[in-house]
């Protein structure tokens, strides 16, 4: 932890901290609310409410649906982070809903929901901001009745100002920035220019510092980078902020690169259906005339190799990240993903709950990534539901467009072993060499798991080979092989049932995946 992330997690120090970014108020809500988008926002198609009456009103997000109650802005039932998606007020996109129906949500909110505890706080507090503001931006015409913009206003008063005494800085990460995100989104659209400039100097700072060199997110989740690039798209649509527009550029080269859609991708703490789509935020982006500004991968620690007949990997070589920070990182280094065109093969465990609970300790583990376990442990040690204790250093050997060569340290201080994997694409086909070196190596029992995607088949053809959809595995240096039954995630509260295949090997084992001709 940094020293002010310690410091400020005394609730009255950031009160204190509060006083400071309050101090110059005395043009808040000067005139009327600042509203106007330039261009229409990429729509939330993938939650939302369902029904088109009171009486028949649902919500549903992360997969799960419940009825519209007045206490379900208070009901802990389906989860809290179910429930802080309710106080998001993400779903008031959704084209569906007619501003008739926007105002009785916002008249139920402030009569029933906007002294719920969980929606006060400042994480779901800063995105509830910004998304009645930019409700009020994309749909004027619920401020043409009076009720509804009196009540919008004030809701966005309120929140503003639980805000500024609420800053994250023991935190930081995302949660920080979305902070700085809420109060330049409440700041502007009040006129109170205190609160927008704070917003925007700390959305700057932590830009600076999260968006790494090769514009990927430094939390190391593409739904995060995806969330927080929407996020900077929306920003430069309601402000016209030139300043955020570099920094989008690089996010959007960043994810120009990356393998990312609903069945691939989803490495460390990621889920399908949680945001826009790649191509609505490249589409996004060419209306607000931002243009991808592409860096070859390198510091966010994802590398996309091309290999033969249209088959590629995506293959994880960061260190677990941020380093004060960690939450969202899971014990996978090394690992990767196999593709052939469209059509994933080999895939990542992925997430499907952030509940504190054993399904949640086996996404983050070791075993649940395409990569070497020793044992039951993991090459970081993951725990609870959002912390890392000592965690796998990687250091990068070869680096090429056809070959990958990383070791980590994970091991070393419980079995003094060092885990390098070498990939290598060049020739006809793929090679995954992996050693483990180090006093005692040849005796110790790595385990090498490859996870096919839901729906490609796992055959045996003989005691080290096996058919894996459109590839051949074939395993030199194998002690043992078995077919496990497992588990994918394929969304939040949501699993799919697949096969992986679990390598023990002493030493090196090297893997060849041989492409099936047709």
């Amino acid at each position: 932890l940094r020293i002010r992330q310690v410091v400020f997690r005394f609730p009255f120090l950031r009160r204190l901290r509060s006083i400071s970014v309050a101090a110059r108020r005395g043009d808040q809500a000067a005139g009327a609310p600042s509203v106007g988008l330039r261009e229409t926002p990429t729509p939330v198609t993938w939650e939302g409410v369902v029904g088109d009456s009171p009486d028949a009103f649902a919500f549903r997000f992360l997969n799960v649906t419940a009825p519209y109650s007045t206490d379900i802005w208070r009901n802990p039932a389906r989860g809290l982070l179910w429930l802080y998606h309710l106080h998001y007020w993400n779903w008031a996109h959704a084209p569906a809903l007619d501003h008739r129906q926007l105002s009785w949500f916002l008249e139920q909110y402030v009569r029933h929901g906007s002294t719920a505890g969980a929606g006060q706080e400042a994480y779901p507090t800063s995105l509830r901001i910004i998304n009645l503001v930019k409700l009020a931006a994309a749909r004027p015409e619920i401020l043409s009745d009076d009720a509804a913009r009196s009540q919008l206003i004030a809701l966005v008063q309120e929140d503003l100002q639980r805000l500024k005494g609420n800053l994250e800085y023991h935190l930081l990460g995302n949660h920080l920035l979305e902070n700085g995100f809420g109060l330049l989104w409440g700041g502007f659209f009040l006129g109170d220019t205190s609160a927008w400039q704070t917003g925007r100097r700390i959305v700057l700072t932590q830009l600076r510092e999260q968006i790494l060199e090769d514009g990927g997110h430094f939390e190391r989740s593409p739904m995060y980078h995806t969330i927080i690039l929407w996020r900077l798209l929306d920003t430069v649509n309601f402000t016209g902020g030139h300043v955020f527009r570099r920094h989008a550029a690089r996010m959007l080269g960043w994810l120009y690169q990356y393998p990312w859609d609903r069945t691939r991708g989803h490495i460390n703490d990621s889920a399908p259906d949680m945001t826009p789509t790649r191509q609505d935020l490249l589409d996004y982006a060419r209306r607000l005339g931002i243009t991808p500004q592409t860096v070859p991968m390198g510091a966010s620690g994802f590398r996309v190799l091309p290999g033969p007949d249209k088959h590629s990997l995506l293959i994880d070589v960061a260190t677990p990240a941020p380093r004060y920070q960690p939450g969202h990182a899971h014990a996978g280094t090394l690992g990767f993903e196999l593709y052939r065109g469209d059509e994933t093969i080999l895939i990542d465990t992925g997430t499907s709950t952030y509940l504190r609970s054993s399904r949640r300790d086996y996404e983050r583990s070791t075993r649940a990534h395409n990569t070497v376990s020793i044992g039951r442990f993991d090459s970081s040690e993951v725990w609870s539901a959002f912390r890392v204790a000592r965690r796998a250093r990687v250091t990068i050997h070869d680096d090429t467009p056809y070959r990958l060569e990383a070791s980590h340290n994970g091991y070393r201080s419980r079995f003094g072993v060092t885990h390098t994997r070498r990939y290598d694409t060049a020739g006809e086909s793929i090679v995954i060499t992996d050693q483990l070196t180090g006093p005692g190596a040849q005796s110790l029992l790595g385990t090498a798991t490859f996870i096919a995607a839901p729906g490609i088949s796992v055959e045996p053809l003989d005691d080290s080979c096996f058919s894996v959809g459109s590839v051949t595995l074939h395993f030199t240096g194998a002690n043992r092989i078995q077919m496990e039954a497992v588990q994918v995630a394929a969304g939040f509260n949501r699993l799919a049932a697949t096969t992986a295949l679990r390598v023990q090997f002493c030493g090196t084992l090297q893997t060849r995946i041989d492409v099936n001709r047709d």
